[in-house]
């Protein structure tokens, strides 16, 4: 079983963005899988790639 996820290759700009088809991960003892049905990008998430983020941070 697989799963699609979007990730930024190099963190450069938003061209960047790209999905890639990855393994489903299996939960361990103590974890729980989650199934996310939407999400949204928000400014705070792509501000730092634009470098436009106004509050110091670090990429790692």
């Amino acid at each position: 079983m697989s799963m699609c996820v979007w990730r930024f290759d190099a963190l450069s700009s938003l061209n960047n963005l790209s999905m890639h088809k990855e393994p489903m991960p299996m939960p361990q003892r103590g974890e729980v899988l989650v199934k996310v049905h939407a999400v949204s990008l928000n400014y705070r998430d792509i501000a730092p790639v634009l470098g436009r983020y106004v509050w110091p941070y670090s990429l790692q």
